[in-house]
Formats: structure tokens, C-alpha cells, sequence
């Protein structure tokens, strides 16, 4: 013992401090989000669609300057150049996978109605997609008249089912267009150009 009644330095034990309780009593409160509950992990968040507008687009003439056609007219081109070229490409999927005749100016008309139509409901230029097209082949369409229901159909969702669909994972709408377009997805030709020729190989992988 030393001179003041405490243990020598080599004797003595050193505890680990005590925890301080928290000044809310009990466990430390979970980390809480916006809404009030459990902030959920990276790896456990699921992407939804989210919240959409419901409602039909309302229809008035385009409101265009004649200070802004010089920069709306490139714009305008390459939207067309494009839009045109993936409609022609997934047209021609279809009338190979179906042996039928394209005709390449109904499709450039098509088009263009179209686009001239979506102008005066102030939306974005439309084009013929190979995804949708798949889904709808998918469905068991033979005839354009499946685009008039799909219509039909879409704006009834957008009057009256938008709250049903806000919480759809986007992985669901991801799978529908993978599951549709793999029946466009001809392997045996992919080998055959491997063989044949390896530029026209990487120019057919070039679009995945």
C-alpha cells in the first residue's frame, strides 16, 4: 500500500468507463426518414414509379415564336431522323418475323400524323418503339386496331387508376419489356455473323 492507502501502480485493475444512459432513457431512438419510420437500407430500397399526374392532357394550338424556329428547326430534323429510323427498324423486325412487306412511306406518314397530332396536347415526339411493339405482339395483337384499345385503356388509367400504379416497382415494367423482346432475339444469326464477319458482329451488339 502507499503512503495515502492506495494500491501501487503495477497493482492497480482499470475498469472501462461507464456508459452514459441516454438522456431519453433506454436505447438511443432508431434513425427515423421523413415520413416517420425506419430509414431502410441501400441494398432493401425498391425503386417505384412514383406519383403520377392523373388526368387527360388538355388540347390547344402550339404557341410558337418566330424568334425561336432557327433553333427549333435542327432540333425538329433530328428528332424525325431518329424517331423515323427506330420506327423503320422495328418494323422491319416484325415483317421478318412475320413475312410480311413493309411499306417505308406509310411508316414516314404514320409518323408524322402522329407527331402533328401530339403537338396540340403539348406532349413529346412519338415513335414506333420495338419494346412496345414486342409487349403488344406479347398480348396477342394481329391488327392495328390493339394500339386504339391500348389508348382507350391508357386514358382510363390516367382518369382513374394513377394512385394503383405509383407504387409499382419499375423492376415489374423492366421485366414485361425484357420478356417481350427476347423472342426478337435471334442467336443462331448473332453466331452467324461471328463466323462470317466480325464488323457486322459488333455493329449488331452495338445497340445493346
Amino acid at each position: 500500500m502507499g503512503t495515502e492507502g492506495r494500491p501501487p501502480a503495477a497493482c492497480r485493475i482499470h475498469l472501462p468507463p461507464r456508459r452514459q444512459p441516454h438522456r431519453f432513457g433506454g436505447r438511443p431512438p432508431k434513425l427515423r426518414s421523413r415520413r416517420g419510420t425506419a430509414a431502410p437500407r441501400e441494398a432493401g430500397h425498391v425503386v417505384t414509379v412514383g406519383e403520377i399526374p392523373s388526368g387527360l392532357p388538355r388540347f390547344s394550338p402550339p404557341m410558337l415564336r418566330i424568334g425561336e424556329v432557327d433553333g427549333i428547326l435542327p432540333l425538329a430534323f433530328a428528332a424525325l431522323l431518329l424517331s423515323y429510323m427506330e420506327s423503320v427498324s422495328a418494323a422491319r423486325a416484325f415483317a421478318a418475323k412475320h413475312s410480311y412487306k413493309l411499306d417505308v412511306r406509310q411508316e414516314l406518314l404514320g409518323i408524322g400524323s402522329a407527331n402533328l397530332l401530339v403537338a396540340f396536347g403539348q406532349g413529346y415526339p412519338v415513335a414506333g418503339g420495338l419494346s412496345q411493339s414486342a409487349v403488344n405482339e406479347q398480348a396477342g395483337a394481329k391488327t392495328p386496331l390493339s394500339l386504339v384499345f391500348a389508348s382507350i385503356t391508357l386514358a382510363f388509367c390516367l382518369l382513374f387508376f394513377t394512385g394503383f400504379l405509383q407504387d409499382l416497382p419499375k423492376a415489374v415494367l423492366a421485366a414485361i419489356v425484357l420478356m417481350a423482346v427476347k423472342g426478337l432475339i435471334n442467336f443462331r444469326e448473332i453466331g452467324h455473323l461471328w463466323r462470317v464477319s466480325r464488323l457486322e458482329f459488333t455493329v449488331e451488339l452495338s445497340p445493346w
